[in-house]
């Protein structure tokens, strides 16, 4: 999971706080609705399938990243999938926190640095080659 949802009910009160006038929200409240599902009709689905309470069935290696400056999917879904997984006693996962670089991971590097992560998860779990050390910054310029 990387910058993922853990909660989906969660999500959807967090998005319909942020909305800024009631029109917003009522097409917000529509838009969730049709693509994600109502909260109050389906609040029950939605919980079961969250992966923040499905923690018991992860039965495989997890990677958990996420960015602490994410303005879209708060930090905290990952802090409390992780705090679930440890509760769990799930000894097979990896929780990996990056300073920043937003939801796209489009600042400071993120992205190299989820590709490194990502590669050396899969590499200590499924093998293959070493893992490449970091490019080397050109002091020449």
């Amino acid at each position: 999971s990387i910058n993922g949802v853990t909660d989906f009910t969660n999500q959807i009160n967090e998005d319909l706080k942020g909305a800024e006038d009631k029109e917003e929200k009522a097409e917000l409240r529509e838009y969730l609705d049709e693509t994600v599902g109502n909260i109050d009709l389906e609040g029950d689905r939605l919980r079961s399938e969250s992966p923040l309470h499905r923690v018991v069935d992860i039965d495989v290696p997890y990677l958990l990243i996420h960015a602490e400056d994410d303005n879209r999917i708060e930090f905290r879904n990952a802090k409390a999938m992780n705090k679930a997984l440890k509760r769990a006693k799930k000894k097979d996962f990896t929780f990996e926190k990056l300073e920043c670089g937003g939801h796209s991971l489009h600042w400071c590097g993120a992205t190299e640095d989820v590709l490194r992560m990502t590669e050396t998860f899969f590499h200590t779990h499924i093998g293959g080659p070493d893992v490449a050390p970091p490019a080397k910054e050109d002091d020449d310029d």
